[in-house]
């Protein structure tokens, strides 16, 4: 089976959807199997969105300060920061066939996602209809499904992996095998 689900991670400065992103996280997965392939980080460069007007909130960034220390060392390390537009553009050709994309919920990522689109003028690689939210199938089970795996938090593509995991979690307790 061709997998054709993504799941996607932010980590960024605010919680509005006009926020600076520091890290992008992605991978696909299958939602039936224990399959997670093609991983995605990508660290946005800071300073020009702030200059494009994108914000930053002292709320967040004082959260950031309570983060573990090796968390916080990779969101805002320099190394590897690359153009908006490129990463963009990587994420476009990255999500090519896919049929589902996937969040923890559907009010942060995804909207901050699609105001960068607009913002950098980009064609937004999905239909609303395509995506889908982590957090409600998770909820489906009276388990804390995270807490059985081992991930480094607030590491988007880490939080990615543990994300789909947790799908594949609910979909295989609850004996689901396709879906429309």
């Amino acid at each position: 089976m061709k997998i054709k689900n993504a799941m996607i991670d932010l980590e960024t400065l605010a919680v509005d959807s006009d926020a600076v992103v520091l890290t992008l996280g992605a991978v696909k997965f299958d939602p039936f199997t224990d399959e997670i392939v093609d991983k995605l980080h990508l660290k946005l460069d800071v300073n020009s969105q702030i200059e494009k007007g994108r914000i930053t909130c002292e709320d967040t960034l004082a959260w950031w300060g309570r983060q573990d220390k090796k968390v916080r060392e990779t969101a805002f390390s320099e190394h590897d920061r690359i153009d908006v537009d490129k990463a963009l553009d990587v994420l476009l050709e990255w999500s090519m066939n896919t049929s589902r994309v996937w969040c923890q919920g559907p009010s942060f990522d995804f909207p901050i996602l699609a105001s960068l689109f607009i913002q950098y003028e980009k064609k937004h690689p999905w239909e609303f209809w395509h995506q889908r939210d982590s957090r409600t199938v998770t909820s489906l089970i009276p388990e804390n499904i995270k807490e059985k795996i081992n991930f480094s938090a607030h590491n988007a593509v880490e939080d990615c992996v543990a994300q789909a995991k947790c799908v594949q979690y609910v979909y295989k307790k609850l004996g689901i095998t396709h879906t429309f």
